[in-house]
């Protein structure tokens, strides 16, 4: 009997404090970031315009970045798996168009930049009348692993997958496809950096599609996501756009637009 009396005891005891001391209190999540990690299948010079831009835009949240430049399948699965924060680049439809899991991403209502995809082919070959999609089907094409756009864009029987930008020309250039689809500024850089290939391919014109290009972020990190959009617009207002652009040779943007998107007057590819 005294046991049982000393173990209900014990219980109205414990029950009291449980009653006096208040329980532990939950932080608010992802409401003190430090540091967000972007992943981009991007490369030079556009991939450091979108690093420098996200840079920018998150000084006044107090918050630093570091970019991881990965393969774009693994990146969607480093972001929607929550390794990664964030995906520096991507269209604005990519949850319709993926093939991969993109539950988790959410974007970043702004647009960051305006680029262009590009038809690139071995240099003996005439220019189309047309440049769209239909036209692009006609060929072989090396596309990158990754690139949503294109490959949604690409029949299944016309398309051969590489990992990086530079092996899709690498397949034009040997003629082991006809063609390749690639964002101008990266096609362009590539160019510059291999004259061999300069000598081998043409890029044609005028562009497959102008391309407006986004910022996601993993879910984990919703209630950021309105802060990071008015950021950018604020940055926007500003001539840091035309500054960071130029700097990597990429586009001029007329600073005057007041929509979110500024007006792009991207230079025409010098390799025809």
């Amino acid at each position: 009997m005294m046991y049982l009396n000393k173990w209900y005891l014990s219980i109205r005891i414990c029950f009291v404090f449980s009653l006096i001391i208040p329980p532990p209190v939950v932080a608010e999540e992802h409401t003190d970031i430090q540091l967000l990690v972007f992943a981009t299948q991007a490369k030079p010079p556009l991939s450091l315009f979108l690093k420098s831009v996200m840079q920018e835009a998150l000084k006044p949240l107090a918050i630093e970045m570091e970019m991881l430049e990965m393969p774009g399948n693994r990146t969607i699965s480093e972001v929607h798996n929550g390794r990664v924060d964030g995906d520096l680049g991507r269209i604005k439809n990519l949850k319709t168009i993926s093939d991969m899991d993109v539950a988790n991403y959410l974007v970043v209502n702004e647009p960051v930049i305006v680029s262009s995809l590009v038809l690139i082919t071995r240099a003996g070959v005439t220019s189309p009348n047309i440049i769209n999609w239909e036209t692009v089907n006609q060929y072989s094409v090396a596309y990158v692993r990754g690139a949503k756009l294109v490959q949604s864009n690409l029949k299944t029987k016309q398309r051969v997958g590489v990992t990086t930008p530079k092996q899709a020309l690498e397949m034009v250039a040997s003629s082991r496809v006809d063609a390749t689809v690639l964002m101008l500024p990266i096609a362009n850089n590539l160019l510059s950096q291999h004259t061999n290939l300069t000598k081998s391919l043409k890029i044609h014109a005028p562009v497959l599609m102008p391309v407006q290009l986004f910022s996601y972020l993993h879910k984990k990190h919703a209630k950021l996501i309105p802060k990071l959009e008015k950021s950018l617009e604020n940055l926007k207002h500003t001539d840091y756009f035309e500054k960071i652009a130029l700097k990597y040779e990429l586009i001029a943007i007329d600073g005057a637009q007041k929509p979110s998107i500024s007006k792009i007057k991207e230079t025409n590819p010098s390799h025809h």
